[in-house]
């Protein structure tokens, strides 16, 4: 059976999620205002214990430099509205 969850992003450049090990990412939204990474997957045990995978995330602002030495691979925008608009781009740093 797989399960769609979501995760609470911030706007920090770089973030840590301790995922299980087939999570695949659908979407992110603005929600709330809040951002969120929705992410399907199956649980996988093995000997009754989740497999789990550290996946790491950024969220780049519009206009911000983009690290050209780390292997990102986009998932998605959200466009926050607040005092003005905000445009967030998510992407998941791959580790080779």
């Amino acid at each position: 059976m797989r399960t769609i969850y979501k995760w609470e992003l911030t706007t920090a450049d770089r973030q840590c999620y301790l995922m299980p090990i087939d999570a695949k990412f659908l979407t992110v939204q603005f929600v709330n205002n809040k951002i969120w990474l929705y992410e399907e997957h199956t649980s996988i045990k093995i000997h009754g214990v989740d497999q789990m995978s550290e996946r790491i995330i950024s969220v780049i602002g519009t206009g911000q430099n983009i690290p050209v030495d780390e292997n990102l691979k986009y998932i998605g925008t959200v466009f926050a509205w607040g005092d003005k608009l905000y445009v967030w781009h998510i992407f998941e740093q791959v580790v080779k």
